[in-house]
């Protein structure tokens, strides 16, 4: 494999994590908002960007194997892709913890709703969502 192919794989490999970066960050204003159509589109647009993210390693390892030797601009991009890597680490944990205290916030909401047990054992009238009549 030639230094200039594999360059140009690792800068491949750089704009999609870029792509992936610029998701994550997005993601994390539509978790925050809120806008779970947002946040669909969002995860439906890094997985297109992931598969071919994927492609591209498994063509980068195809063709220069796990350990290829390297000269300083390919060193310099390996670097670049390990800096980048992190950073979308950093965001995905963010999120995540974004979506956890979300749905604890939805399981907290939930319960306020729910009737509460009354202390002769029958259920307790719990909020009245709607009024109907038979």
């Amino acid at each position: 494999m030639t230094e200039k192919t594999l360059s140009f794989l690792l800068r491949e490999i750089g704009s999609a994590i870029d792509r992936l970066i610029e998701l994550a960050e997005q993601k994390t204003e539509v978790i925050v908002s809120g806008d779970v159509t947002g946040l669909n589109e969002i995860v439906a647009k890094e997985d297109d960007v992931s598969r071919s993210l994927a492609a591209l390693e498994e063509e980068r390892t195809r063709l220069a194997g796990p350990k290829a030797e390297a000269s300083p601009e390919i060193e310099t991009l390996r670097n670049s892709l390990r800096e980048k890597a992190e950073k979308m680490r950093v965001l995905n944990e963010r999120n995540q913890e974004l979506l956890r205290q979300g749905l604890k916030l939805v399981e907290f909401e939930l319960k306020l709703l729910m009737p509460q047990p009354s202390y002769k054992g029958a259920p307790a009238q719990g909020p009245v969502l709607f009024d109907h009549k038979v």
